[in-house]
């Protein structure tokens, strides 16, 4: 299937959150396992209740089984989320410090394990909202900041990188258009007045 000229640039959000799946994520085993060796590690043996470090998408896998409890990320609390939110108001050009794949893993965290593995998952999701359109909207405006050579925006995760990836390729041909334009018309203008 041929992709269209827009596509070819950026992930689609499912193939993101795919690849946010291999992130490491712990879990409480509610069954004993050996270990399991795969391609991309070994799984630990599982041992109730200790805990268990595996790939997210064995955890979903799992939790849909009722064979595990996923342990949201320590940055998944609501005081770590309020701590984020805080920090992405008080500071107007940067953002805070969240994982590369946060959007993706709250995502599937929130929608997963809510129900009994959160703690007031109304609430994580509200914050989860209001970080993700401050951000955004973040986002947005630290496009104007956009010049030839290079946009500064540090801390953004993967999906945020992903959604402005092709209008910012788009602009930066632009830009890089209109400087050689300038430059040419600038060289232009030397080579007149030496003339005179």
């Amino acid at each position: 299937m041929a992709l269209r000229p827009c596509q070819t640039f950026s992930f689609s959000p499912s193939e993101i959150a795919f690849i946010a799946e291999f992130s490491p994520i712990d879990i409480i085993p509610r069954q004993a396992m050996d270990a399991l060796p795969l391609i991309g590690g070994i799984i630990p043996e599982f041992k109730p209740p200790s805990r268990v470090t595996v790939p997210l998408w064995m955890a979903i896998f799992l939790k849909r089984q009722k064979r595990a409890n996923i342990l949201p990320p320590s940055w998944l609390s609501q005081e770590a989320l309020e701590g984020f939110l805080e920090a992405e108001h008080k500071v107007e050009n940067g953002f805070s410090a969240l994982p590369l794949r946060w959007f993706e893993i709250s995502r599937i965290n929130a929608g997963i394990s809510a129900s009994d593995d959160m703690e007031q998952p109304e609430l994580i999701r509200r914050l989860l909202r209001d970080l993700r359109e401050t951000r955004q909207g973040k986002t947005r405006d630290g496009l104007v900041s956009i010049n030839e050579t290079h946009l500064q925006m540090d801390n953004l995760g993967s999906m945020e990188i992903n959604e402005i990836r092709s209008f910012f390729a788009k602009s930066m041909d632009q830009i890089r258009r209109l400087s050689a334009l300038t430059a040419d018309n600038e060289d232009l203008n030397e080579m007149e007045d030496q003339s005179e």
